[in-house]
């Protein structure tokens, strides 16, 4: 089971900043964005790598710039994949903001990550829709 960070992410690193809800209105119009792993999460630390985490393992991701919307006022989370092309699939299944840091959580379908790893991140657009129909119909 996946255990919310109790110490602040912030203390990761200076180098890693708060996605701004600005930036991710301009990913939103682009769809999938190239990003960097800054930090991968699990059990309340911070690892180097995935490569100790049994497979099926829920862990968190942070990246240096997301397309994904974080759950937030009543707005639910995005889902959807952080990969390297048939090296990693990593299925984001949550997603949640912690001190102001974006933290993509889920688990990977295969492969391994480590931090510093190029991927593309991509949410899943028909259930995004879905989402914004339930939003606005409710109105």
């Amino acid at each position: 089971m996946f255990q919310r960070p109790t110490t602040p992410l912030s203390l990761v690193s200076c180098a890693i900043r708060p996605t701004l809800w600005s930036e991710l209105t301009v990913a939103k119009a682009l769809g999938n964005i190239d990003a960097t792993v800054k930090a991968i999460y699990h059990d309340r630390k911070f690892l180097p790598s995935t490569s100790d985490l049994p497979e099926g393992t829920t862990f968190g991701i942070l990246l240096d710039k997301t397309s994904f919307y974080a759950e937030a006022g009543g707005q639910e989370y995005d889902t959807g994949e952080i990969v390297i092309d048939g090296v990693a699939d990593f299925e984001v299944e949550d997603v949640q903001v912690f001190s102001g840091y974006v933290l993509h959580i889920g688990h990977l379908k295969y492969g391994q990550l480590k931090v510093g790893d190029e991927v593309v991140s991509s949410y899943d657009e028909v259930r995004l829709l879905n989402t914004f129909k339930q939003v606005n119909c409710s109105l």
